[in-house]
C-alpha cells in the first residue's frame, strides 16, 4: 500500500504550552489505515512497519521563549528521537519533514520544544498542517 497516507490540520489558533503537543481538529485524506491518529492526545500510531515521509507545518503568531519558536517530531522510542525545525523569527511559517523507518507500534507526536509557550496565529485558515506518505517497505 505505498503512496497511500494521512493528512490533517489545525483550523483553530491554539495556544500551546511548552513541551504540549499540536492538535488537528480536520481530515484531509485518510486512506492508510496503518497509520492511526488519536485526537485525544494528538499521537500518530503506526500498525505496520515500513518507511514514512511527514512533512508537516505550524504558522505562529507569537513565542513567549526566549528564543524563535521550534516545533519537533518526537518518537516514543526508548530514547525519544527529535525531527527539529524552528525560526528566529516569532511570528510565521514553521515548517519540518521526517523520513521514519518504523517498526509496528512505533508513534510520535508533534510538539513544541519551545523554551516557551507558542500562540498559533488567528490571521490565517490554516494554522497548522501534517502529512504522513507511506513510501515502502522498511529497510
Amino acid at each position: 500500500m505505498f503512496d497511500s497516507g494521512l493528512q490533517l490540520q489545525n483550523t483553530i489558533a491554539d495556544f500551546i504550552l511548552s513541551g504540549n503537543v499540536v492538535f488537528f481538529n480536520e481530515t484531509i485524506l485518510n486512506d492508510d489505515p496503518n497509520v492511526i491518529y488519536n485526537p485525544a492526545d494528538s499521537t500518530f500510531t503506526f500498525a505496520q512497519e515500513g518507511k514514512y515521509y511527514v512533512s508537516w507545518f505550524v504558522v505562529t503568531k507569537t513565542s513567549l521563549g526566549t528564543s524563535g519558536p521550534s516545533f519537533a517530531i518526537v518518537t516514543n522510542d526508548t530514547q525519544p528521537v527529535y525531527y527539529t525545525a524552528g525560526s528566529g523569527i516569532k511570528t510565521g511559517e514553521i515548517s519540518g519533514f521526517a523520513i521514519l523507518d518504523v517498526t509496528a507500534g512505533l508513534s510520535f507526536t508533534l510538539r513544541n520544544v519551545t523554551n516557551g509557550d507558542v500562540r498559533l496565529n488567528d490571521n490565517v485558515t490554516v494554522n497548522a498542517g501534517l502529512a504522513v506518505v507511506n513510501i515502502g517497505v522498511a529497510g
